[in-house]
């Protein structure tokens, strides 16, 4: 009886072993060692965003006008004997008047030498004739003569090497034995002469 006992115990836990070795796990296979699950969701990590425009780097404008210097080419459009002069003005005005309108054209009034090299067909009060007013002898009492009463009167602009009008031209030129007169040239006859600042005469400006 004891050894039926002891051999159905033996048996109980056999079969005790046995079951309790083989399921190891839920049952099929090697068991499902479950999953590992997957690594934490570190998130997106975004864009980094757009950095922008830079945006222009503005309008730095116009530099403007440096201001009116006058024309450097259209208001002397003649050249004659390395200097460039402006045509004649249109209208006469006082010497004074005169000096504004070359300041304005960007140029100033010629010294009566330099005016003197304008004439033509006259020898005597040409430059280098026997006129004696120059930028060097400015008196009509010590300077001027006979010479500088030019030519036969004609109105043809033939005196002058720009032709146009035959009238007389301010110089820069007073005279030096009367703050009050200033020397011009009188392209009707070649003659050299002076008028008072109040006087209206035409211009041609150089530069």
């Amino acid at each position: 009886m004891n050894r039926v006992l002891i051999l159905a115990s033996l048996f109980f836990l056999v079969l005790m072993v046995v079951s309790c070795g083989t399921d190891t796990g839920t049952g099929n296979g090697d068991g499902d060692t479950g999953n590992t699950g997957t690594d934490e969701d570190t998130g997106n990590t975004g864009n980094t965003g757009n950095t922008g425009n830079t945006g222009n780097t503005g309008d730095t404008g116009n530099t403007g006008n440096t201001g009116n210097t006058g024309d450097t080419g259209d208001n002397f459009p003649n050249e004659h004997d390395g200097l460039n002069w402006s045509d004649a003005s249109s209208n006469k005005m006082t010497w004074d008047d005169a000096r504004s309108y070359c300041q304005n054209l960007g140029g100033r009034l010629p010294t009566i030498s330099e005016l003197r090299t304008l004439i033509q067909n006259c020898p005597g009060a040409e430059t280098g004739g026997e006129c004696g007013v120059t930028d060097s002898c400015l008196s009509w009492q010590d300077c001027r003569n006979d010479a500088c009463d030019g030519c036969e009167y004609d109105d043809s602009g033939k005196y002058s090497v720009f032709g146009g009008y035959a009238y007389w031209f301010w110089s820069s030129s007073e005279r030096s034995d009367d703050e009050s007169g200033v020397w011009h040239v009188g392209f009707q006859g070649g003659n050299v002469y002076s008028a008072y600042k109040y006087d209206h005469g035409y211009v041609r400006c150089v530069r």
